[in-house]
């Protein structure tokens, strides 16, 4: 019998903007200016997952967006001397 697995994928049901940069900004501490080309389509608005089959299977979302991108930005420091290209 051949299992077929589809992904599931990991988000809160609350809803996410597509434009994280207040996020990232305050994250990284950069305090530049971000310009955006208007010229070029920027995709949906938003993107809204549907986590009904994870919350069936128990699963609820322990880490805020927020949270989620500190963790990754402390790893990406402690980390960077070991990544390719740096």
């Amino acid at each position: 019998m051949t299992r077929v697995w589809s992904p599931i994928r990991r988000r809160s049901p609350s809803q996410v903007g597509t434009n994280c940069t207040p996020i990232h900004t305050s994250v990284t501490g950069f305090d530049g200016r971000i310009s955006f080309d208007t010229s070029k389509p920027d995709g949906a608005p938003r993107k809204l997952l549907d986590v009904t089959r994870l919350s069936s299977l128990g699963w609820t979302a322990s880490t805020s967006l927020r949270e989620g991108i500190e963790q990754t930005y402390s790893w990406f420091l402690a980390n960077r001397h070991n990544l390719r290209g740096t």
